[in-house]
């Protein structure tokens, strides 16, 4: 019914479009793919796959002719619906997706949140050989056994902090450009890495100065003294209260030594410089400052 829908894009965001067509605003169902082409478009062309149901009438827009007709292969899938064949071409673009699907990657198609490994292989069987004439397949990614090296490298990169979208976008250009290639490491890029983890990644403020608030529990009996249980919060990577409780003997009352540790980071050099000077053994009867610290450190 509908080829292509075409004018001022009134309204985007990662799962549908609005494209304003003669005074009609008609809403689209995009993919991460088409949604990246348009986002910050006046206008766009967008190629229509109309659905009609008993209980709805559903649009979905593509930004290219091929990722179209990628996701009628996909949805003539038994199993496969709409929002799955959208999901998949959110993942891939259409020319890594060709590429995996000729290269019998169902490792790497799984990858596909709330795709399984059986719904992968199916698409691949009947889907092989079918996408002849759909763009460049030839150009496409992953050969298959690189879906673990993605997998490790792309969990690597997260936990260093990188955004997932943005690191396996790139990985996955790199497996295009170097398909089943490894890529030795020179001295200059050893170097480049010991400088990000010098200069970044080894630093207080990455390790700890971005943690939630938590309350750390620190307890022991002395003899002589009695029980001492230290509640340690912690915001941002420093102490930002301290109160002790328990049934020890003191001189005064340790409210006054608890204020001293706060802006101090919660480990030992924190603590020693917080009790700088500090008798300890007023507040703990017969407490020396290094074994208050050593309570204090406790795991």
């Amino acid at each position: 019914m509908y080829e292509y829908i075409s004018g001022p894009v009134a309204e985007v965001a990662p799962a549908y479009a609005v494209i304003d067509a003669g005074g009609v605003g008609y809403y689209l169902h995009i993919s991460l793919e088409t949604f990246s082409a348009v986002e910050h478009a006046e206008t766009a062309r967008l190629y229509v796959h109309y659905v009609v149901r008993e209980d709805a009438q559903i649009l979905y827009g593509f930004a290219t002719k091929t990722e179209r007709e990628l996701f009628r292969h996909l949805i003539s899938v038994s199993g496969v619906g709409g929002n799955t064949a959208r999901m998949i071409l959110s993942t891939y673009s259409p020319r890594e997706l060709q590429g995996i699907i000729t290269a019998g990657n169902a490792v790497l198609l799984k990858n596909v949140k709330g795709l399984g490994l059986k719904t992968a292989q199916k698409i691949i069987v009947e889907l092989s050989g079918k996408l002849a004439g759909l763009g460049d397949a030839d150009a496409a990614l992953p050969a298959a056994g690189n879906g673990e090296k993605l997998e490790e490298a792309l969990a690597a990169l997260v936990m260093l902090g990188f955004a997932k979208t943005a690191a396996e976008k790139a990985l996955r250009g790199i497996l295009r450009e170097n398909p089943g290639e490894e890529y030795p490491l020179t001295p200059d890029d050893l170097a480049a890495v010991e400088k990000l983890r010098a200069e970044r990644y080894a630093t207080w403020e990455w390790n700890y100065g971005k943690s939630p608030a938590c309350t750390m529990l620190r307890r022991r009996r002395v003899d002589g003294c009695g029980l001492i249980e230290a509640y340690i919060t912690v915001e941002h990577g420093h102490v930002s209260a301290v109160t002790f409780k328990g049934d020890f003997f003191s001189a005064e009352e340790p409210e006054a030594l608890a204020a001293r540790f706060v802006g101090h980071t919660p480990d030992r050099a924190g603590y020693t410089a917080a009790l700088d000077g500090v008798e300890t053994a007023r507040y703990f009867a017969g407490l020396q400052a290094d074994e208050l610290i050593d309570i204090l450190c406790e795991g």
